[in-house]
């Protein structure tokens, strides 16, 4: 089996567990703002980013440092990917749209 294939897997699998539904954002504009996070930076797991950034100034960028922050942060992100890979699967056909198949 290719590496891919083994990769399609996992990614497969592991969209299976995240929801479809877009979360809710956590961090409100103007905390975004006093934090001043890029634009390109403010999805849904900006509330994360904040302190990761605090700690991250706090500590002058050190790599040893903040890593619980950043890695609740990296997961919400992975999180994030795989609910747009899932979309796309749904898109492209490759996956059951969960709309259509309600029953009522």
């Amino acid at each position: 089996q290719s590496t891919w294939g083994a990769t399609n897997e996992r990614l497969a699998r592991d969209a299976a567990k995240v929801s479809l539904e877009d979360p809710v954002m956590q961090a409100t504009e103007e905390q975004m703002k006093a934090a001043k996070i890029p634009l390109g930076w403010r999805d849904h797991c900006v509330h994360l980013l904040i302190p990761l950034n605090e700690c991250r100034r706090k500590t002058w960028y050190a790599p040893w440092e903040c890593k619980h922050e950043r890695h609740i942060y990296e997961l919400c992100q992975y999180e994030e990917f795989l609910r747009r890979y899932k979309k796309a699967m749904i898109l492209n056909g490759q996956l059951p749209d969960p709309s259509t198949s309600k029953s009522s």
